[in-house]
């Protein structure tokens, strides 16, 4: 739709039903995803679908359940992370969003469409993000779940500028420490102000694969 954008301002679609009237569209979803060179970099997954779901007559919570798969994240440039999700008929609230190992319940509660908005940024993992729903019940239809990571630009970390974190960027932070080379406060990983002998043995962890972020 790049063609039909034509400067700043608000812009308005339209969704028209043609059909007779025995036919109905259930949680039709409009997603425009745009790029600004104003703009963080962002790293997103869309997942669609329409999964009807219903614990009820020997169908247990368990078997109940959509799943919706992301891709890997670079947990070291993560900077943020939102989890949009989408039903409709959830009205009893008698479910379940998981995300990773991260859940929360009754988070759908409207008869019509329910559009939910998770922070998730300390539940990202660096494999296999996923998120799943579940019902306990309540007759729903999962229809959408969007993942948006906005990422740093560059590599964190990376003061030898070589596109990766090495036993080089780790030296180079000791020499911070000791007073051999200025300090960089990008080095400081733990927040505390200053570029210290915590952030050097991080960044040595990190290295040497003990942790998976700085």
């Amino acid at each position: 739709v790049t063609e039909y954008v034509n400067g700043s301002g608000t812009y308005k679609a339209t969704f028209v039903n043609t059909g007779i009237n025995t036919f109905s569209s259930y949680g039709a979803l409009l997603l425009v995803v745009y790029e600004s060179i104003d703009s963080p970099k962002i790293e997103y997954w869309i997942n669609e679908g329409s999964d009807i779901l219903y614990a009820k007559y020997g169908v247990t919570p368990d078997n109940a359940t959509t799943r919706a798969y992301f891709g890997s994240v670079d947990l070291n440039l993560a900077k943020n992370a939102t989890l949009i999700t989408v039903v409709t008929g959830g009205d009893k609230g008698l479910n379940t969003l998981f995300f990773n190992n991260a859940s929360w319940s009754g988070v759908y509660n409207k008869s019509g469409i329910g559009i939910d908005q998770k922070e998730v940024t300390n539940n990202l993992v660096s494999l296999d993000n996923h998120a799943r729903i579940q019902d306990s019940g309540d007759y729903l239809t999962a229809t959408n779940a969007i993942l948006m990571v906005e990422m740093e630009e560059g590599v964190k970390g990376d003061f030898n500028e070589n596109g990766r974190v090495d036993i080089g960027d780790a030296a180079y932070v000791a020499y911070m420490v000791v007073g051999k080379v200025p300090v960089d406060l990008s080095a400081d990983f733990n927040g505390n102000g200053r570029v210290d002998i915590g952030d050097a043995t991080k960044i040595a962890y990190y290295v040497v694969g003990k942790i998976s972020k700085l």
